[in-house]
């Protein structure tokens, strides 16, 4: 059963991403209607799966990794994934242990880890790259 490739469950908040993404009458995603986002968190977890589905990723659930999503360079089935997001909300303090803890995992799986961030004004996430501790922009997809 290799050949037909992981169960796929996509989130509200991936849905409406992709509906964002491709606005295209001929979207094979079924149109729904989305509660506005209740939480800070909600609204950041919308917001950085548009804006890594628009740079040409996908996004799956990170979970079962440990972390929020995983990211992918191409198609799930055929690629392996390149990111691990952690979505640190505004107000949240991060601990010392959390950063290490992550950065291993992220090593022994060969990814790396972008925490994704979004002030209440802000209208895009910022990312910052866990193994280079800066800001960094994320680049569209070249595949």
């Amino acid at each position: 059963n290799s050949q037909l490739g992981m169960p796929f469950a996509y989130s509200a908040a991936q849905i409406a991403a992709l509906q964002e993404a491709s606005k295209s009458p001929d979207d094979p995603v079924k149109a729904i209607d989305l509660p506005p986002p209740r939480t800070p968190k909600e609204r950041l977890e919308r917001a950085v799966v548009q804006d890594l589905s628009q740079r040409g990723y996908f996004v799956l659930g990170g979970a079962r990794h440990g972390f929020d999503f995983v990211v992918y360079e191409g198609d799930p089935v055929r690629h392996h994934g390149s990111m691990f997001v952690v979505l640190v909300e505004e107000d949240r303090e991060l601990l010392p242990r959390e950063l290490v803890l992550w950065n291993r995992l992220a090593a022994t799986a060969h990814k790396s880890v972008l925490l994704a961030s979004m002030g209440e004004a802000e209208l895009e996430p910022t990312y910052i790259d866990l193994q280079c501790l800066q800001k960094t922009a994320v680049a569209a997809n070249p595949g």
